[in-house]
């Protein structure tokens, strides 16, 4: 009959140490934290999310955060990939003023490498409108997204998020329909919800325009309530 372990083998437990974890390239391979594990690769999976401010020393992107999930573990460190943008609640209730219209919004679309994203866009008028004008900025915001997506990989498409280059040429569409005070992606992530991956929103390509077709004038300002 085999013997019990000694009470000294039985309380043995392995030491743990600090991890340190990785950001990926995008954001220079800068360490963004660490985590207390026995070993490095109880950390594959995890989430960690990080304010914009810390990651580019901008105290103007405090209201930002950018989420990553540890992908790998190697030479006891923790690298991650991104997954996601998101603005910080309070910060978005802030941007609405009386005298404007907010249009909030919820969808799949897929960016150019084939990636799942849950875009959920806020956009805030300069003034007063009707709502036929919400529902056509509602409509073309939605068909915007999607093909802008189209041509992104997705590491591009947080690029330009955090470059805010993608909220900046957004809002430039939409004027055509109404001018805007504020054009945000309050949230953008990696759909892996089952449902949402049922339904995801495509559009199709942009029409050619005529040689010498002129565009669209833009919508007049609304004049001040």
């Amino acid at each position: 009959m085999a013997g019990k372990p000694s009470s000294k083998a039985a309380l043995l437990v392995k030491k743990k140490v600090w991890v340190p974890i990785i950001a990926p390239e995008l954001f220079t391979n800068q360490q963004i934290g660490e985590t207390y594990l026995e070993e490095p690769s109880q950390g594959v999976g995890r989430q960690v999310k990080v304010s914009l401010m810390v990651l580019t020393g901008d105290p103007q992107r405090q209201n930002v955060a950018i989420s990553f999930k540890i992908h790998k573990a190697e030479n006891n460190q923790l690298f991650t990939q991104t997954i996601g943008y998101s603005i910080v609640p309070a910060a978005v209730r802030k941007m609405m003023r009386r005298g404007r219209e907010r249009v909030d919004d919820s969808f799949v679309v897929k960016t150019q490498d084939d990636v799942a994203v849950r875009v959920k866009p806020v956009l805030i008028t300069r003034g007063r409108a009707k709502g036929g004008v919400l529902i056509d900025l509602r409509q073309q915001l939605r068909l915007n997204v999607a093909r802008a997506m189209a041509k992104l990989k997705f590491i591009d498409f947080i690029k330009d998020m955090v470059l805010h280059k993608f909220q900046r040429e957004l809002q430039d569409s939409l004027r055509k329909i109404y001018p805007l005070q504020i054009c945000e992606l309050r949230d953008a992530h990696i759909e892996t919800n089952a449902k949402g991956l049922q339904n995801i929103l495509t559009a199709p390509a942009a029409p050619a325009q005529p040689p010498g077709e002129q565009p669209p004038a833009e919508a007049p300002a609304p004049e001040a309530a």
